[in-house]
């Protein structure tokens, strides 16, 4: 599955143009809904749509501008760890030879493991902390991230401490505004971020952040173009999804030019015309439908 990765990358960096080499980086998962029998390819999460079981990818997007590029794919395997995914990420975005300005993780990495792992790999990063663990009894005093966020908003260092690890940090603490639907009025939260040479107060942090949210309209339209399977092997799915990142890279490369205003069949054609130049896979080397089944199941 990492070696089809690997041969889609060609075509998957190829509309990205003569961009700027320094850019912000977001990186996320992605889960589509699985109705089948669980394997080594799929993941367990909180029940969504009636299941409890997807397919999970890993994304890492450009944020910069107004366009989301996707420069890294890659299926995360059954309980593989995030480390493992997020290297991965990083290498394939390496290959498109960008830089990465500042990473900007979902709170599903905020782990010692993974900020180490950009630690040492000396990448700016910003996260949403995450206070676990069961909440103080009454008369004991909270301590780490649940005591850190009494404090006001502000800028912290803090050492982040589990099971004999821990990693260095500086973690934000900012303010949100949001719409209560039941109370029918505007409330304040704390959102506490963790992250590493990274400059600004809690507002920039914060707002630089939400730049990250852009990534969802990618995910709606990846939804909308890529092809639909009711294969059991993880291979195809991956095939698939990495087709629908690569058309609508395209179309935002081309399709969004004043100039030409490229149609989404326009982008098709560029996608095949890609595929055939860059020659990441030749027809022998097409995976087979080795998982399918006399069982009829809804493609997903």
């Amino acid at each position: 599955m990492h070696a089809l990765a690997r041969r889609l990358l060609p075509a998957l960096h190829a509309p990205l143009g003569n961009r700027d080499p320094v850019a912000r980086v977001a990186i996320d998962y992605h889960q589509i809904a699985y109705f089948g029998e669980p394997n080594r390819d799929t993941t367990r999460s909180t029940p969504t749509a009636g299941t409890h079981t997807f397919h999970t990818y890993a994304t890492a997007c450009i944020v910069d501008g107004s366009n989301r590029y996707t420069l890294g794919l890659t299926a995360v395997g059954h309980k593989e760890p995030m480390t493992a995914v997020l290297a991965r990420l990083l290498d394939q975005v390496t290959a498109a030879g960008v830089t990465i300005r500042v990473a900007l993780l979902d709170e599903a990495f905020f782990s010692i493991a993974v900020m180490q792992l950009l630690q040492s790999r000396n990448l700016p990063f910003v996260i949403p902390a995450v206070i676990r663990g069961r909440k103080p009894r009454p008369g004991m005093t909270a301590v780490g991230l649940r005591a850190l966020r009494k404090r006001g908003a502000g800028r912290y260092p803090y050492t982040h401490e589990d099971r004999g690890k821990a990693v260095r940090v500086t973690v934000v603490i900012a303010h949100k505004s949001y719409h209560h639907r039941r109370a029918g009025r505007r409330r304040s939260k704390k959102i506490l971020y963790a992250t590493w040479r990274v400059g600004g107060g809690p507002v920039a942090i914060r707002d630089r952040y939400r730049k990250r949210f852009g990534i969802e309209s990618s995910y709606r339209q990846l939804g909308q173009v890529r092809p639909r399977t009711s294969t059991t092997d993880g291979v195809i799915r991956l095939l698939w999804v990495a087709v629908g990142r690569i058309l609508r890279n395209a179309w935002v490369r081309f399709g969004t030019d004043p100039t030409h205003m490229w149609t989404l069949g326009a982008a098709c054609l560029l996608l095949l015309l890609e595929i055939l130049e860059t020659r990441a896979m030749s027809p022998n080397e097409l995976p087979t439908d080795r998982g399918a089944t006399t069982q009829a199941r809804a493609p997903t």
